[in-house]
């Protein structure tokens, strides 16, 4: 049996969902509405351009509040939206930086 093909956007996807998963198990929550669509009817589905809130960007990315807090202030986490006092995350933009930070050997650069 020959093994099937993945292409790019669905080991990005398989990427995200599992990230997201564990995250919740990591926090002791239900994060399932936090979680991408992906075939299946109980998680909820993002658009690219929809705001996602600091806590949910934390959870599609796998890391704390805090380090989330700590790369808008030192300016290496993904980009984000402020209006007002309110900060924001693009789907879209969480993707293209786990796109950009996603490596397959450590002689890769990227390295801060």
């Amino acid at each position: 049996m020959k093994p099937l093909k993945t292409t790019p956007e669905a080991a990005l996807r398989a990427g995200l969902l599992k990230l997201a998963s564990a995250a919740a198990v990591r926090a002791g929550t239900d994060a399932s509405e936090f979680l991408p669509h992906y075939g299946t009817k109980s998680s909820k589905r993002y658009r690219r351009n929809e705001l996602l809130s600091t806590k949910e960007a934390a959870v599609v990315l796998k890391i704390s509040l805090k380090t989330l807090q700590n790369w808008r202030v030192t300016g290496h986490g993904p980009q984000y939206v402020k209006i007002g006092s309110a900060v924001s995350y693009r789907y879209g933009d969480l993707l293209v930086f786990i796109r950009r930070n996603t490596h397959s050997s450590t002689s890769e650069g990227g390295g801060r």
